[in-house]
């Protein structure tokens, strides 16, 4: 049986597929296959057997969410598809065929929201500006940068970190600079572990003018991230509108194909009614000649 060999990553909310294959590939439709996490009581993700889905003993957070194809088990393909991905969907799948092998899958689970948001304020004690970054929504917890125009770390101090009733986390940092002309900020907020990274700048363009000025210009810089994160929203839920009706068409194919085996399974049955009764009508025939055969016989044997 062969699994991946790194770490499967799927994003909050989409759907995931943990690959699990036989090799040589063989017929599994009407074997036992399970899934299973060994640190969930019951541990069963999905148990079928002989052809036929099990989900009583499903632990109760994946009812309604696991699908084992027909199709694909027909030639030794026994992934999952999970839907809706959780939070605590994350950690280490085991992919059994009982009678023969198994394999694990270890499914890591991230989360990153569109964009970082940066304001601005007057620091009145420097002179300065205090920039201030924000950024919700991330698992695993994430790490906050502040940069210069050459990509430098600025110092600042350790960013507030706080992970909500949801499990996701939020960042947040403040760092006060000087308001050089065409100074340019980067605030950088990424996870590794999930190959996640989200940046926004902050530029001062121009000549120093009076505070007056500095504020507008501010302001200006604030409306033009707030259209932009305004963007963002608006593809992320363009893109999320595109990923559910493809989980609509994929749902509506398996469907189609269950019907499909039903109908062929319904006509196999039908045909073998048939030649069982044409069978039994034979057989039928063939006890009256044999009574016909012997009557004939002792007529025979009787003295005319």
């Amino acid at each position: 049986m062969v699994g991946p060999s790194t770490p499967v990553l799927a994003m909050l909310g989409v759907d995931v597929v943990l690959p699990c294959h036989l090799e040589p590939a063989a017929d599994e439709t009407k074997s036992t296959v399970e899934w299973s996490r060994s640190d969930l009581s019951p541990r069963f993700v999905h148990l079928r057997r002989d052809g036929v889905d099990l989900l009583n003993n499903q632990y109760s957070s994946y009812v309604g969410r696991t699908h084992l194809s027909s199709r694909r088990l027909k030639h030794g393909d026994l992934s999952l598809r999970l839907s809706n991905v959780k939070l605590s969907d994350e950690g280490k799948y085991s992919c059994i065929a009982p009678e023969k092998t198994s394999t694990e899958v270890h499914l890591l689970v991230g989360a990153a929201p569109p964009n970082v948001a940066v304001s601005a304020e007057a620091d009145g004690s420097s002179g300065g500006v205090v920039l201030c970054c924000e950024s919700a929504g991330w698992y695993p917890e994430p790490e906050l940068l502040w940069l210069d125009s050459e990509g430098k770390l600025l110092s600042a101090g350790p960013p507030r970190t706080l992970r909500g009733p949801d499990g996701l986390y939020s960042v947040s940092s403040r760092v006060t600079v000087e308001t050089r002309p065409s100074n340019t900020f980067s605030c950088r907020v990424q996870q590794s572990n999930i190959s996640q990274s989200r940046t926004a700048q902050f530029s001062f363009e121009g000549d120093n003018k009076p505070q007056k000025n500095e504020e507008e210009q501010l302001v200006d810089q604030s409306s033009r991230t707030k259209d932009l994160e305004e963007e963002n929203l608006r593809l992320n839920e363009e893109l999320k509108k595109k990923q559910e009706e493809e989980n609509k068409l994929v749902g509506v194919m398996e469907m189609l194909e269950k019907v499909e085996m039903e109908k062929w399974e319904e006509e196999l049955k039908k045909i073998k009614g048939q030649k069982m009764d044409r069978l039994t009508e034979v057989e039928k025939m063939i006890e009256e000649n044999k009574k016909k055969a012997e009557k004939l016989r002792l007529s025979e044997l009787q003295p005319g």
